[in-house]
């Protein structure tokens, strides 16, 4: 690890870098309900693209103590998805971690998957980070931040609403559409009353749209007439309340010939005023003269009237089958979710109008609020910051202005400064301080909302009932603590029993090991034993035999006689050499005589 620092008047100001392999990615921190935490992660690969570590403990120490473990998880109790390479920890509470007087920091170690983590399965392995390779610290915040959260819930709120509204501003355009286009094939079935009626209606409703829009819903309506499913439910209404079929057939043909007239009035009185708008507008250089783009325009016109005609001829087919067809189906057409009548068309119309301009009215009010409240905060704040500005010259001068009582001179620039400067460091501090505290308010009213939840008695359950249930659960509680030191006091003595019994084994065995080496040592001093009364045996025979020499004869008494006596063997030995050297020699000579006289 890298760290940068610097000093300056006695006062340390530390920019640490840590240089290492990030190896590990923190998703999640947040609290438990028992005032725990849990901590969610994942593994991230190499540069090789590989997973060669893996998380192995993760610690929570003090700031000021980082060798001091506040609590600590090691493979046990972490959670590991060797498919997705996600962890997770959960320290059980209660637990002092966030937001307390005494920061703490978030540790991550990790080792080599080889040999591979158990991961979930008890042990009694002591963890020693010191053998291990830490992967990342962190200051022990919930992340994401909750105030950060809150905000991200108000936007998501606000955009879920706008959605909605933009989604029922799009179902009400879609219902005024479809209306139009039911008016234009009510006009062609032989409607004219409704139809001009829905006209005016739509006329009064959408008095603010501009004459291009109207001639593209004119256009799309006269396109889509025969393809809506209004035009079906409209003629079998009709073809119900009217059983002469045919003579309405001929009826909706002469007045779609009608409707197709004015149609093809309108279209040529709108490409006449388009002629007009064109000759009155000079023509730039490059483009094509307004003559020519009239009889582009005239041949487009041409050949949309030409497919209107083609689509109204399949329409009057089409109308002609649903007309002749079988009635077995006259029950789908009875059901009231399936046609619906014009009154009440015409009363839901006005009612999305009225709600509508209803909602427009509430929407301009609140954007005139939110205006005026903006407006509001922009002028308190900056009124705000002319006030600390303000502040801040007058104690700068007041400061420049003062005069050390000591020394008689006034307070140097720089340590003005350095004064400012801590004064911001204090306020930013007052600022995070802040946060914290509307943090902690926060979490203080959740948590004092699930303790309302949890005090509100069930039917049927009195608060004397509750009382009752808490002094006979504080006695349960109590012989609980009696039996769980009972139980510890056990485990005590079990721990010391086990302790002996290994001990007295251990004894045992050396005990055992020393009684074979003290059996073999003294077999081996029974076998000297034996050994020494032999030698001493053999010893006693040869003194007797000794003493027995001794008083045969005197020899042994007389050095000189003895020394004669060795002299005389030796004198012996070399005679009995030297005469079987001389026997061989007279062999020889033999031998050779002999082979004389064979000659």
């Amino acid at each position: 690890h890298c760290a940068i620092g610097c000093a300056f008047n006695k006062e340390q100001v530390k920019i640490v870098e840590l240089y290492f392999r990030k190896s590990v990615h923190i998703c999640k921190v947040e609290g438990t309900e028992d005032d725990g935490a849990k901590i969610e992660g994942q593994m991230i690969e190499n540069e090789k693209k590989e997973f060669d570590v893996g998380i192995y403990a993760v610690r929570v120490v003090a700031l000021k103590n980082l060798k001091k473990d506040f609590v600590i998880a090691g493979p046990p109790q972490i959670e590991f998805n060797e498919e997705t390479k996600n962890f997770t920890i959960v320290f059980e509470g209660p637990l002092d971690l966030f937001y307390s007087n005494d920061p703490k920091m978030l540790e991550f170690y990790v080792r080599k998957i080889n040999p591979p983590i158990e991961y979930g399965k008890p042990s009694d392995e002591r963890i020693n980070v010191n053998y291990l390779q830490i992967a990342g610290r962190m200051p022990m915040v919930l992340d994401p931040d909750p105030r950060i959260v809150i905000e991200d819930d108000q936007d998501r709120i606000k955009e879920e609403q706008e959605k909605e509204e933009r989604e029922k501003k799009e179902l009400e355009d879609k219902i005024i559409k479809d209306a139009q286009k039911n008016q234009n094939a009510e006009g062609g079935f032989g409607f004219p009353v409704a139809g001009g009626r829905l006209r005016r209606d739509d006329e009064a409703s959408k008095g603010d749209a501009t004459e291009d829009d109207k001639s593209k819903r004119d256009a799309t309506s006269r396109g889509d007439a025969s393809s809506r499913p209004g035009n079906k439910s409209v003629a079998d209404d009709d073809d119900k309340d009217h059983p002469s079929t045919p003579a309405k057939s001929g009826d909706s043909d002469s007045l779609e010939e009608e409707g197709s007239d004015s149609e093809s009035e309108e279209d040529e009185t709108e490409s006449q005023s388009t002629d007009k708008k064109e000759d009155s507008m000079e023509e730039p250089e490059g483009l094509p003269s307004a003559e020519e783009m009239k009889k582009e325009l005239v041949a487009a016109i041409q050949e949309a009237l030409e497919e209107r005609e083609k689509l109204k001829t399949k329409n009057n087919e089409l109308q002609r089958e649903i007309i002749t067809m079988d009635s077995t189906y006259e029950q789908y057409d009875k059901q009231p979710d399936v046609s619906m009548n014009e009154h009440k068309y015409l009363n839901t119309l006005a009612n999305v109008h009225q709600v509508r301009f209803n909602l427009k009215e509430t929407q301009d009010r609140y954007n005139k609020m939110a205006t005026e409240l903006q407006a509001k905060l922009n002028e308190k704040q900056a009124k705000c910051d002319e006030i600390q500005k303000q502040f801040k010259d007058l104690k700068r001068s007041v400061a420049e202005n003062s005069v050390v009582p000591r020394t008689g001179k006034k307070i140097k620039p720089e340590i003005l400064n350095e004064w400012e400067t801590r004064e911001e460091k204090k306020d930013s501090q007052v600022h995070h301080f802040r946060f914290q505290n509307i943090a902690l308010r926060n979490r203080l009213a959740n948590k004092e909302k699930v303790l309302k939840k949890k005090e509100q008695l069930a039917d049927g359950l009195h608060l004397i009932d509750f009382e009752q249930l808490k002094i006979e659960n504080q006695t349960l509680n109590e012989k609980i603590e009696e039996r769980n030191e009972e139980l510890q006091k056990l485990e005590k003595k079990i721990t010391i029993a086990v302790i002996t019994l290994s001990h007295t084994e251990e004894k045992l065995k050396k005990n055992t090991k020393l009684d074979a080496e003290h059996q073999k040592i003294k077999d081996e001093l029974n076998k000297a034993k034996e050994r020494l009364n032999k030698v001493k045996e053999e010893r006693e025979q040869f003194r007797k035999q000794s003493q027995r020499l001794r008083q045969q004869t005197g020899i042994e008494n007389d050095d000189s006689l003895k020394a004669d006596y060795n002299n005389r063997t030796f004198e012996i030995k070399e005679l009995e050499g030297e005469i079987q050297l001389l026997k061989e020699h007279h062999q020889k000579l033999i031998t050779s005589l002999k082979g004389i006289h064979i000659e």
